[in-house]
């Protein structure tokens, strides 16, 4: 309860406010978001939902902190409220939860690893084709 009221206090008092300290509210934000998930693994959460967690306050942390963009993105995303979301989710039911936390893990291995494979695997084909098309051997 007590990390629950934490959340909800801190994702209820965001009020855009051009003359802010730049990158206060991000430190602060980052740091109840480590407090969250070191209490999840103080509870021995399962190593996927804590997996899970540390996305989201990472792309919470890093996409945060770019002036003005950071700022409208931390209007939807909310990471606390995310991963306090997912620890209630684990603790009432953890079957579904380790459902979800595992389909979320194989898409975030498909964006993080083989669409950035592909990608260079192309780029590697384009180069490769392109050498040999300016020596005529294509």
């Amino acid at each position: 309860a007590q990390l629950s009221d934490v959340t909800c206090l801190l994702s209820s008092l965001y009020l855009p406010n051009p003359a802010q300290i730049p990158y206060v509210g991000d430190v602060a934000g980052s740091t109840v978001g480590c407090y969250i998930i070191s209490k999840a693994l103080r509870y021995g959460l399962p190593k996927r939902l804590v997996l899970h967690m540390l996305v989201n306050q990472a792309i919470d942390s890093c996409i945060g902190i770019i002036p003005f963009l950071g700022d409208i993105f931390d209007i939807g995303f909310k990471a606390n409220t995310r991963n306090m979301r997912l620890l209630q989710d684990h603790l009432q039911r953890p079957a579904q939860a380790k459902k979800a936390d595992t389909c979320f893990l194989c898409t975030f291995f498909v964006l993080i690893v083989i669409v950035p494979f592909l990608i260079m695997s192309l780029i590697v084909v384009a180069i490769v084709l392109g050498v040999l098309a300016a020596q005529g051997k294509l």
